[in-house]
C-alpha cells in the first residue's frame, strides 16, 4: 500500500473515483469537495486513518450509518449538499470536533441547529454543527 496520507480532488468532475483511490489505505485527510457526487462512497469506509473528510459542495442525499466506521475523524464537512437528515451514529464518532452541515435542507429544527452551532455546556466534547469558521485546516 501507498505511503500517500493527504490527497484533494475537489473541483474535478469525476463521475467515479479511479480504482486506485480504494487502496489509499493511509489517507488521513481527503478533499472531495464540488465533485457533483450524488451517493456517499461506500469505498471511504475502508480508509480507517481518515481525520478529515472534506465532501461539501456535492450533491449528496445520504450519508450511511455505517459512517462510525471512520472512527480517527476530526473534521467532517458536509455542508451544501442535499441532506434530509443524519445518521445518529455520528454520535460514535468520538474524537470528531468539527462537523459543518450548512445549507442542507433539512427539518427546520435541526437547521436551526446546523446554523447555530452546538456546544455543550458541560464543557465536554465541542462539535461544533456549524463549522468553525470554515476554514481549512
Amino acid at each position: 500500500s501507498t505511503q500517500l496520507d493527504v490527497l484533494s480532488i475537489a473541483h474535478n468532475p469525476l463521475s467515479k473515483p479511479a480504482e486506485v483511490l480504494e487502496s489509499l489505505i493511509n489517507l488521513e485527510r481527503l478533499d472531495l469537495a464540488s465533485l457533483g457526487w450524488k451517493e456517499f462512497p461506500e469505498w471511504l469506509l475502508n480508509l480507517k486513518k481518515l481525520k478529515v473528510l472534506y465532501l461539501e459542495n456535492n450533491l449528496l442525499t445520504a450519508i450511511p450509518s455505517s459512517i462510525e466506521e471512520l472512527s480517527e475523524l476530526q473534521i467532517l464537512w458536509l455542508q451544501n449538499n442535499k441532506l434530509s437528515e443524519l445518521p445518529s451514529s455520528l454520535s460514535r464518532l468520538l474524537v470528531l470536533q468539527d462537523l459543518n452541515v450548512k445549507h442542507n435542507p433539512f427539518h427546520p429544527a435541526l437547521q436551526s441547529a446546523a446554523d447555530q452551532g452546538i456546544r455543550p455546556a458541560d464543557g465536554g466534547r465541542h462539535v461544533l454543527i456549524g463549522g468553525s469558521g470554515e476554514k481549512r485546516a
